[in-house]
C-alpha cells in the first residue's frame, strides 16, 4: 500500500472541516417564499417534475431551491449536491459551489468536474485547483484486494452469490437461466439445483440459512430470462429448497398483479426469512405460513440489500437512493442509520454484515466503485468509524452481489444487472463473471484515522 494514498485519504477526511470553518461558512440563511413552499412538497418525483420545467434563463435561483430540497430529502444522493454546486458555479456563486464540492469530494466522489464546462465561472481560485487535486485522488486505485474467481458465464448471466458455511462452497445463479451452482475447492462450477421442476425464472439473490439447512432463492419471470413464458411475466417470489441435497421443498409466490421483483433476502435467527421488493419499496415476512408485507413507505424506492444484526434484533435495509434504515425487529419500528458526515450511502448495491460492522459495496459513487466498511456502535443504530477497502479498481466494472467468508468478501465486480429488462441482452460468448475478493479486516491498508460522528 502506498503510504501517499492513504495520506491522501486523511486529507479528504478533514475536508469538511474547511466547510464549517469561517473561511467558507456563510452567513445566516434567509429563507425565500419559495423555499417555504418547497419545504412542503415530500415527493420527489413531483420536485424532479419541476426542475425540469425549469430550464430558462432567468430561473436559475429557482432550480438552486428544487435542488436543495431534493438534497435534503435524499441527502445520499451525490450527483443531487453535484448538479446543485454546478447550479451555483453557473451563477458565480462560489463559496456554495465550493461548499458542496467539498462535502463531495470528503465523501469518496470522483467527478470529472474539470471537464464540466458549467463550473468554468468558479476556475481560476487555489480552492478550485485544491479541489480538482481531491476528486482526481479519488479516482485512483485504492485497496489490496485480488480477483479470485473468473467463472465463464455460458449465457448464464450469474448475479447471485451465497456462501454456505457447512460446506465451505460458494453458490452462484443467474437470471438468464433456472439453475444453481457450486464452486469445487478447485475453482470448478459444478451443477447443484435443476430449478425448471420448480418453476424459478432469473435469480437475483440467494440466502444460506446453514442453521437450519435451507438455502432461499428470490426469483423474478424477467424479460431476460432465457425461458419466459408470456403469461408468466412480472410474478415474483421465494422458493425454498434443501441446503444439502437442493431438493425442492416451498415456493411463496407474489401475486402477478403486484407486479414485483424480489430484489434481496436475509434469514433471522428463528429461520425467518425477509423479502424485499426492490421495485415497491416493501419488504415482506415469511414466517411460517406465507408471505406477508412486513415494512413498506419511509421513502424506500429502490431496495437492494437486506441484512441482520447478529443478534437478530435489527434488519438493515438498503435503498439505492435513501441509504440505510433499520429496522427494530421487536416492534417494526424504523429509523435511518446514522453517519459521519463523510459518508454517503448512495448506490448501494448489496450489504453484509460482518463483526459489527456493516460492508457496503456501492456504485453509486461511480466513478469511484467502492467497498466500505462502517463500524457500527453498540446501539447498532449509529455508524462511528468508516474505512474504505477498496476504490476505483480497475476490475470494478458495476459491482453487484456479495457474500461473506469468515474474513473474506466475495463481490460480483462485472455485474450485468442492468440487462434484466432486456429479451436478448448482447452478451459477449466468452464472458467471464468476476468475482473479487477483499480481506475485511483491512490488516494490510496502511491505517486511516478514525472520522468524528457527525450525524445528519
Amino acid at each position: 500500500m502506498n503510504p501517499r494514498r492513504s495520506v491522501l485519504f486523511a486529507l479528504l477526511l478533514l475536508l469538511p472541516a474547511l466547510a464549517e470553518s469561517q473561511l467558507l461558512a456563510d452567513p445566516p440563511p434567509v429563507v425565500s417564499p419559495l423555499e417555504r413552499e418547497l419545504a412542503a412538497v415530500d415527493s420527489v418525483e413531483k420536485l424532479e417534475r419541476r426542475l425540469a420545467a425549469t430550464r430558462g434563463a432567468d430561473q436559475g435561483r429557482e432550480r438552486i431551491a428544487i435542488l436543495k430540497r431534493l438534497v435534503e430529502l435524499q441527502p445520499h444522493v451525490g450527483r443531487r449536491r453535484y448538479e446543485l454546486a454546478a447550479q451555483y458555479a453557473a451563477l458565480g456563486d462560489k463559496r456554495s459551489a465550493y461548499d458542496a464540492l467539498i462535502r463531495l469530494s470528503a465523501q469518496g466522489y470522483a467527478f470529472e468536474l474539470e471537464k464540466d464546462p458549467r463550473f468554468e465561472p468558479v476556475h481560476g481560485t487555489q480552492v478550485w485547483d485544491y479541489l480538482v487535486g481531491h476528486f482526481q485522488a479519488n479516482r485512483k486505485p485504492f485497496g489490496v484486494g485480488t480477483v479470485a474467481f473468473r467463472i465463464p458465464d455460458e449465457g448464464h448471466l450469474y448475479e447471485a452469490i451465497a456462501w454456505d458455511p457447512s460446506r465451505k462452497r460458494m453458490l452462484l445463479a443467474g437470471l438468464r437461466k433456472a439453475d444453481i451452482a457450486f464452486l469445487s475447492e478447485q475453482g470448478r462450477l459444478e451443477p447443484f439445483i435443476d430449478g425448471r421442476s420448480a418453476g424459478l425464472w432469473s435469480v437475483s439473490a440467494l440466502a444460506v440459512d446453514a442453521a437450519h439447512g435451507k438455502l432461499w432463492v428470490a426469483s423474478t419471470a424477467l424479460p431476460v430470462f432465457a425461458d419466459l413464458k408470456p403469461e408468466q411475466a412480472g410474478i415474483s417470489g421465494v422458493f425454498r429448497f434443501d441446503l444439502g441435497s437442493g431438493k425442492f421443498e416451498h415456493r411463496y409466490l407474489l401475486p402477478p398483479q403486484a407486479r414485483a421483483a424480489i430484489t434481496a433476502l436475509a434469514v433471522g435467527k428463528r429461520g425467518e426469512v425477509y423479502a424485499a421488493d426492490g421495485l415497491n419499496g416493501t419488504v415482506y415476512l415469511i414466517d411460517g405460513g406465507g408471505m406477508r408485507p412486513y415494512l413498506g413507505g419511509a421513502g424506500l424506492r429502490d431496495l437492494r440489500a437486506l441484512a441482520i444484526s447478529a443478534d437478530g434484533r435489527r434488519l438493515y435495509v438498503a435503498d439505492y437512493d435513501a441509504g440505510v434504515l433499520v429496522v427494530d425487529l421487536l416492534n417494526a419500528a424504523a429509523q435511518p442509520l446514522a453517519v459521519p458526515s463523510q459518508l454517503s450511502l448512495d448506490g448501494i448495491e448489496s450489504m453484509q454484515l460482518w463483526n459489527g460492522h456493516l460492508i457496503l459495496v456501492q456504485s453509486g459513487t461511480a466513478p469511484a466503485l467502492r467497498v466500505m466498511r462502517a463500524k457500527l456502535d453498540s446501539s447498532g443504530l449509529r455508524v462511528e468509524q468508516i474505512q474504505p477497502l477498496e476504490a476505483s479498481r480497475p476490475e470494478f466494472e458495476h459491482l453487484g452481489a456479495s457474500a461473506v467468508a469468515d474474513d473474506l468478501l466475495y463481490v460480483v465486480a462485472n455485474s450485468r444487472r442492468s440487462l434484466a429488462g432486456e429479451r436478448e441482452p448482447a452478451i459477449p460468448s466468452a464472458e467471464s463473471r468476476v468475482i473479487f475478493r477483499s480481506d475485511l479486516t483491512g490488516k494490510d491498508l496502511v491505517p486511516i484515522p478514525p472520522m468524528p460522528l457527525k450525524a445528519r
